[in-house]
């Protein structure tokens, strides 16, 4: 077992060691049993705080008592400091060793211990250990005690957790730590009654802890227990109950349960066979005799009081109830006690999360703070006691459910009625009568803190008036149209926390913290679907909204519990500020293309021909689908991508009546026609998954290269297409420049469900089920585009899709540590979000580049269109009344789906090569052999940082022969006309060809270029076509060829012409 204990290193020279041995080989009589060299413990304790003889070697004797770990108690008899610790002693010993022990005595930290490795001989053993020294637990922790065995009787548990596996009993004098030295199975529970606790008393970080053995040393015992009402009114009839548990493992016979009436209630009558007798010092006891109780089980008696009929408030505390049986002691209980005089709203609330006085009728005074009595609304109003009873643990106010006694705001009211925990929320209700005793009282709004302190501090505000003088943001509003709800948060609306943290301990602290940052902002109403909605005032629409991140300052109200949140009603009209508009157009992303990625959310179109509805995840009726639609173009047309990556589209294959062919034809409808297409992979449908990924592009300006390539099990096992949706990855190229780049549209698994049947739980990290499955799937992603699967040689790969991870999550971190750049990050930042979860947002949609794409990417943003939006403005029709079918209805992009789509810009002809040739007459065609040709090779760097190790290579071909250079800067062009060596971009070399030109590896700067020039010969004939191509590649911005070509002179021949 590792040594509790401060860090300390001592570190001895050579000359204290040699005098350490001189000493204990000096003083053989050190080792004998009551040598005359021996100290006793007491000697060795002293009498203050420190021992005399610290930093002394000296020999002392007594019984070992414990062995934890690596420390060892001894003690010499009993009484006050009779013991003392070993650590780390050399020898093996047991407990019930007597030993002798000699070596060096230390204060460490203030324990009085024997140094590691002091010398130990066993003199017998099996001794019987010194009587435990039995103490209160206010009296245990003193330098007296310190290494003595010691015991505690009758103590409760006070607090189960002090950390370091620490933890505090108390048998009402004071208390006293326990630590987790020893061995013993016993887990505390606040409030656990135990019947003793014993074990050497330890000293460490500035406690004394008692460090029991086993669970020999933690004896539970039967246990007597009472309750009572904590408040009852004068002159009223209450009970007292009693409960005795067996917790020994033997049956409890002759059991005696006596209980002492407190001097000033009235006995009124006892139950459960009990009877009341005169006690021994003439006061009256009620006494029961109950059947024998085995072992695990318990029994209750009850006996009543009538409360002292008096003036002033009085605190009845019964503190004389026992039991006695077979058990060797007779087992007290601890005290109980009850008020007796008026009850007020703070007794009521109590200091817990539900009242002690729970289904008592009681009378009750206080100030309306809050009216919401229509039959709409709460039914009820909220009461506060105007003066509070100064404990900030109990709420000064309460919730009364009564429409039917009329009140109003600042009515002073006497009530009679029933205390009730209506699921979690304490309040009045079965009002017998309501008194307005005055009119027009104020009482001023408590300053409430957010983010709260703990989980607990909001119930100290139940039922009051509360306001927020800081500025909140909303961080959710989904069910702003269901219920009239949206939560609030201080300082900025919420993130997600792995999307700004690592997962694990990072991640659980940021969601502890997320947690006590947020309260519901409620509309005080019952109704379900509320229309007007009243959030924004005067109301939700679709051209008058309220997003996540808009803001209100000032918020006043009184705070309400009902399914398990705590929520603001509020007494004053909400003011709310645009803080996050909705942004007019799609951010800009630079670029000669635009690459956008977005979910449609679950576009299915029925059968194709208008039927089919409902469908399985989709539209529900034709018109809504109508209305999916409309929004869905819209969007995808105001982005204006040329290539648009899909997640969501129904997977029902690429015929005439398929969704994605439905999508295509309603864009061309609006943008002309043959100006989308699709890509069509050449199977019937994408993996199994009722929703597929799906690729449109812009026919205008680009077109696809090749067959597309897909991603699935079969290609890697790593990839669980039964969990992940397959990818689909198309080559596009550039029409304008000719440059191409390879896009791979992703859906990983989502975190919704479980993947327990792969092994995969949701570890508690932060990143929810199947982050493993995910992560290999974005493994198998990166390896697999670096395989090159649409098998175009071109280097450019740009991933999009919903990654259904946040960015700081494995599946992220793997693809970065393939070498993709997450471009989200680089261009919007840590707090980018595309999604809103549970009022925390975060990018669970990506784009990521690869090396060679990286350089020329100009841009990266989110169009904020749908996570910021109620889903009341999405095209749904459920739960919404006619008006709101148009009301909160439009076709503009806003609230299209429920994740924000990514766009990506990209300038393919970032790093790029130009290559010219001319004859010596100026030409390229028909030249004849001999003639001398000209080619220029000029590298340019447009991309917006260095273009790293660029290497350049020309090989001439057959029919043409090096001539020499016309320019060549710096000599950096060579010419090893037998062949050579390159270094390539990020290390290693290349065997070059004979007869190539060669160039780098060097850095071309932002807008750098590097042009040389060369002459060749002709040497070929014939008419043939001779093509010169030269390659380039660079550690970041990518590859490419450019060619140039010179035709040679045909060969002319002549008829032969024969005389007769």
């Amino acid at each position: 077992m590792d040594r509790k204990h401060q860090s300390l290193t001592a570190v001895f020279g050579l000359s204290a060691v040699l005098l350490l041995l001189l000493i204990l080989f000096a003083q053989p009589a050190a080792f004998a049993q009551g040598g005359g060299n021996i100290v006793s413990i007491p000697e060795i304790q002293g009498t203050g705080s420190s021992s005399p003889y610290a930093g002394q070697v000296v020999t002392t004797e007594g019984t070992v008592t414990a062995i934890l770990g690596n420390s060892v108690f001894i003690q010499d008899g009993t009484g006050p400091r009779t013991g003392i610790m070993l650590y780390r002693p050399n020898g093996t010993l047991a407990v019930g060793d007597y030993i002798t022990v000699t070596g060096q005595v230390q204060e460490y930290y203030g324990l009085t211990e024997f140094g590691s490795g002091a010398n130990t001989r066993v003199i017998s053993s099996g001794n019987t250990l010194p009587a435990t020294q039995v103490l209160t637990t206010g009296a245990v922790a003193n330098e007296d005690w310190e290494s003595v065995l010691v015991r505690v009787y009758s103590v409760t548990v006070t607090n189960p957790s002090l950390g370091f596996g620490e933890w505090e009993v108390d048998d009402g004098s004071g208390g006293v730590r326990v630590d987790d030295l020893g061995n013993y199975a016993y887990t505390p529970t606040q409030d656990d009654y135990l019947y003793f606790v014993q074990g050497p008393l330890y000293y460490s970080f500035g406690n004394f802890k008692i460090e029991p053995r086993d669970d020999n040393d933690i004896h539970t015992g039967p246990a007597l227990s009472k309750t009572s009402l904590s408040a009852v009114e004068r002159g009223v009839v209450y009970t007292y109950t009693l409960t005795l548990e067996n917790s020994v493992a033997y049956t409890l016979t002759n059991i005696r349960i006596t209980d002492t009436v407190p001097a000033s209630v009235t006995f009124a009558y006892a139950l459960d066979g009990g009877s009341l007798t005169t006690g021994t010092l003439n006061t009256q006891e009620v006494v029961w005799t109950p059947a024998d109780l085995p072992p695990g089980q318990s029994l209750t008696v009850r006996f009543a009081v009538t409360s002292p009929n008096v003036l002033s408030d009085t605190l009845i505390t019964n503190d004389n109830y026992r039991f006695s049986s077979n058990y060797p002691v007779v087992i007290h209980g601890k005290p109980v006690s009850t008020f007796v005089g008026d009850i007020t709203i703070p007794i009521i609330q109590g200091d817990g999360d539900s009242s002690p006085l729970d289904g008592q009728t009681v009378t009750v005074q206080g100030v309306v703070v809050a009216d919401f009595q229509g039959s709409n609304e709460l039914r009820g109003y909220f009461l506060q006691d105007p003066f509070g009873d100064g404990n900030p643990a109990t709420s000064d106010g309460i919730f009364v459910f009564d429409s039917a006694n009329d009140v109003q705001v600042g009515d002073w009211v006497q009530l009679r009625g029933t205390v009730d925990e209506y699921f979690g929320m304490t309040e009045m209700t079965n009002i017998a009568s309501a008194t307005v005793l005055s009119s027009g009282n104020v009482i001023s709004p408590t300053v409430m803190p957010l983010p709260f302190a703990d989980a607990a501090e909001p119930e100290q505000y139940e039922g009051m008036l509360v306001t927020f003088p800081q500025t909140l943001y909303v961080t959710e509003n989904y069910d702003l149209g269901r219920y009239g709800q949206v939560t609030l948060s201080a300082g900025d609306r919420l993130m997600n926390p792995t999307n700004v943290v690592t997962p694990g301990t990072d991640a659980n602290n940021l969601q502890a913290a997320n947690d006590l940052n947020r309260i519901t902002l409620d509309d005080a109403s019952t109704v379900q679907n509320p229309d007007p909605i009243v959030y924004p005032p005067p109301g939700l629409s679709v051209t008058h909204t309220l997003r996540s991140g808009d803001s209100v300052t000032g918020l006043t109200g009184v705070i309400h519990y009902s399914f398990g949140l705590y929520r603001l009603q509020p007494t004053v009209t909400p003011v709310f500020s645009s803080t996050n508009p909705r942004p007019a157009t799609p951010p800009a992303v630079g670029g000669t293309l635009k690459v956008a990625s977005f979910n449609v959310l679950n576009y299915f179109n029925g059968d194709g021909m208008g039927g089919g509805f409902p469908t399985s995840r989709g539209a529900d009726t034709p018109e809504e689908f109508d209305r999916q639609r409309a929004k869905i173009i819209n969007a995808i047309i105001t982005m204006d991508a040329d290539i648009i990556g899909l997640m969501e589209i129904e997977n029902d294959g690429y015929t005439a009546t398929s969704a994605i062919q439905d999508l295509v034809n309603g864009l061309n409808a609006v943008a002309g026609s043959g100006t989308y297409a699709f890509i069509d992979p050449g199977v019937p449908k994408i993996g199994t998954d009722e929703i597929a990924v799906g690729l449109l592009y812009k026919t205008t300006t680009v077109m696809p290269v090749g067959s597309a390539a897909i991603l699935d099990s079969s290609v890697d096992p790593n990839f669980i297409d039964t969990k992940n949706r397959p990818t689909l990855a198309q080559t596009f190229e550039e029409k304008a420049t000719g440059e191409r780049l390879t896009v791979a549209v992703n859906h990983l698994k989502s975190k919704g469900s479980a993947c327990d049947d792969v092994g995969d739980p949701d570890t508690g990290d932060g990143q929810g089920n199947c982050n493993l499955t995910r992560a290999k799937a974005a493994a198998a992603l990166a390896n697999w585009l670096a395989s090159d699967p649409t098998h175009t040689g071109d280097p450019d790969f740009l991933i999009i899709g919903d990654l259904n991870s946040y960015a700081m999550e494995d599946p992220i971190t793997t693809l970065k540590n393939a070498g993709y750049t997450n471009l989200v990050e680089k261009y919007v930042g840590n707090n980018a979000y595309t999604f809103v979860y549970q009022g925390q947002a975060g990018y669970l949609d990506h784009a990521l580049a690869n090396a060679a794409l990286t350089p020329q990417v100009t841009g990266a943003a989110i169009w904020h269109i749908n996570a910021d939006e109620p889903r009341a403005l999405d095209y749904n029709e459920e739960f919404k009344s006619t008006g709101q079918l148009t009301s909160l209805y439009d076709t503009s992009p806003y609230r299209a789906s429920d994740h924000d789509p990514v766009l990506v810009g990209v300038d393919l002809a970032g790093l790029v090569m130009s290559k010219q040739v001319q004859g010596r007459g100026g030409g390229t065609f028909n030249l004849p052999t001999g003639d001398v040709v000209t080619y220029t090779i000029t590298l340019q760097n447009n991309t917006g940082g260095t273009a790293q190790q660029v290497i350049m290579t020309d090989t001439l071909p057959s029919g043409i022969t090096f001539g020499g250079f016309v320019q060549n800067p710096n000599g950096s062009v060579v010419f090893p006309s037998g062949g050579g060596t390159i270094s390539l971009p990020g290390g290693g070399s290349a065997v070059l060809p004979p007869n190539t030109l060669a160039w780098g590896p060097y850095d071309l700067g932002p807008g750098q270029s590097y042009t040389f020039v060369f002459t060749a010969t002709v040497t070929g004939g014939g008419g043939q076509s001779i093509v010169n191509t030269a390659w380039f590649k660079s550690l970041n911005a990518g590859a490419g060829f450019a060619q140039a070509t010179i035709s040679t002179q045909a060969k002319i021949f002549l008829p032969l012409v024969m005389k007769n």
